[in-house]
């Protein structure tokens, strides 16, 4: 449970780090997950677990109990996916002249 997300957190700063023409909402994406995933490896090394204490009911749903880590992780997923589907719209509206 520590040695694979270092692996993706690894490649993740890798990739973040050697990219020049990444979108700021893909940095702040990828970002949020490295934060979040350090932040539960941390407790993971610390305290030999993650401590969820967070807990949200909304009038239509509930959540499971979570962390700040775990809703950085999400956040950063959900900006990841937004902005590659915004990436994929401009290469989908791009027209070549001849």
């Amino acid at each position: 449970m520590i040695v694979l997300p270092l692996i993706v957190i690894g490649y993740a700063f890798y990739y973040l780090m050697k990219r020049n023409n990444l979108s700021k909402l893909l940095i702040i994406g990828i970002s949020f997950a490295i934060g979040g995933g350090f932040g539960n490896i941390y407790d993971r090394i610390l305290y030999g677990s993650v401590t969820d204490f967070l807990y949200f009911d909304f009038v239509l749903f509930h959540t499971g109990i979570v962390n700040m880590a775990d809703i950085s992780v999400t956040i950063g997923f959900f900006m990841i996916i937004y902005g590659l589907s915004i990436n994929q719209k401009e290469f989908k509206t791009v027209t070549i002249e001849k």
